[in-house]
């Protein structure tokens, strides 16, 4: 499960305290609302006595702003703040839950007052009316009744947590459904449904992803390369257009000051933006903030450089107005454990067949033996159904298996198709919602 997602749910639970000391869990399903058990709050009910509540650190005063008709049964309780204003994050629920799905919660016990998190298995529901959503292979403490059950696949809560099965084995427990939530508080559905939908999470639509915060995945091939910087070599990161090659090579500039052993000042050209082979000094020189020069001018002026210079669209350097001289500077310029450059060179194909011009003269590839090549792989199911899930946090619109299935099958693992049929999918639920 992405870190943000258990970070998010820490932050939308509270403690809360009733009368004869006590504990349990509620959390925030609407501004000032908070949804618990009722045994939670029975004592405080009966005698009318005020609810603690700690958020943040601070304490605040809880009532009780509706209750089921029969709640002895129906195990549920809606608070609302006491003249208090609070800016706060709110859960979203859903009733989408599965045999097999992983759960997750936090709350707060007597052991850890200040939250402990804990997960589970879904195995289904129960034949009680109304049922209960049964889970497995976790501890339920005392001190999680009330606390949010949060369905890792979909990002919402599932339910909330009623009682354990057994307070000193894993054997899980039992939480009220999300069904019976919206069937015991209709006006609470209603809430959920008129949320905020928040802008499609799914860009960029083209060109590179230059968030940090948007870029995802890639950490094995990272890993890798920057691996390779370190022992001293060049790299070649080789894959199909629209497979996130210049996605990479940016996350490389943006982390190169934090991974790379050896400082190197990080330069990105994009060859598409140039010309011909006199465009590329210009740009080179100015990207470097020296005099435009070349040859053995360049040279000298880059002795006591060192710098990572990433070029994508390496390609370019086959076309007509380069030639063989500029990558051989290229190559002097790169070779050598201290040299003045180091490379991250983006292509589509092998770099040993992207210049002809180097065989036909009797030479091997500029690039043959200082570049080691990283091949970048498309994206098999679990990493789209990570993508998704990651960015789908905490939002109210719900991709169904079919949909991400359809997905999967129709990019073929590009992460392009991906981004644009996901973002097209979420236009199409949010134009249902609207309307």
């Amino acid at each position: 499960m992405d870190d943000s997602l258990a970070a998010n749910l820490s932050e939308c639970t509270v403690r809360l305290q009733g009368a004869d000391d006590e504990l349990g869990t509620g959390f925030f399903v609407s501004p000032g609302l908070i949804l618990t058990c009722f045994h939670v709050v029975k004592a405080a009910y009966t005698q009318q006595q005020p609810i603690l509540m700690w958020w943040q650190n601070q304490k605040y005063i809880a009532i009780i702003e509706s209750l089921p008709t029969n709640p002895e049964t129906v195990d549920l309780a809606l608070l609302r703040l006491n003249n208090a204003h609070i800016n706060h994050s709110c859960v979203n629920l859903s009733e989408h839950v599965a045999v097999g799905d992983e759960l997750y919660t936090f709350g707060y016990t007597r052991e850890y007052e200040n939250g402990e998190p804990a997960t589970f298995v879904c195995e289904g529901f129960d034949g009680n009316e109304p049922p209960l959503l049964k889970f497995k292979a976790g501890q339920v403490r005392p001190g999680f009744s009330g606390s949010p059950l949060l369905n890792q696949k979909t990002g919402k809560i599932c339910g909330v947590v009623k009682r354990s099965r057994d307070v000193e084995f894993d054997l899980g427990g039992r939480a009220v459904p999300t069904s019976v939530i919206f069937a015991t508080f209709p006006a609470l559905a209603q809430q959920q449904t008129k949320i905020d939908i928040p802008p499609n999470p799914f860009l960029p639509l083209n060109g590179r992803v230059e968030n940090p915060r948007q870029f995802f995945g890639r950490e094995r091939e990272l890993s890798r390369v920057f691996e390779t910087l370190n022992s001293g070599s060049s790299v070649a990161v080789i894959g199909e257009r629209g497979i996130g090659k210049s996605s990479l090579l940016w996350a490389i500039c943006q982390q190169a000051e934090i991974r790379l052993c050896t400082p190197r000042k990080p330069i990105y050209l994009n060859l598409n933006h140039v010309s011909d082979e006199k465009d590329f000094y210009a740009a080179l020189c100015y990207e470097i903030g020296i005099k435009e020069c070349k040859g053995y001018t360049l040279t000298r002026a880059l002795q006591q450089q060192r710098l990572l210079l990433v070029l994508d669209e390496i390609e370019k350097m086959a076309w007509k107005g380069f030639t063989n001289q500029v990558r051989s500077q290229l190559r002097g310029l790169a070779e050598g454990s201290d040299a003045p450059l180091r490379l991250v060179i983006g292509a589509s194909t092998s770099l040993n067949k992207l210049f002809p011009d180097s065989n036909e003269i009797g030479m091997t590839s500029p690039f043959q033996g200082i570049c080691i090549e990283e091949a970048i792989n498309l994206w098999d199911a679990k990493t789209i159904q990570k993508f998704i899930d990651q960015r789908m946090v905490f939002n109210p619109i719900y991709f169904s298996k079919e949909d991400i299935a359809k997905v999967i099958t129709a990019s073929r693992g590009y992460p392009r198709e991906v981004m644009q049929m996901c973002h097209r999918l979420y236009n199409d639920y949010r134009d249902k919602s609207v309307g």
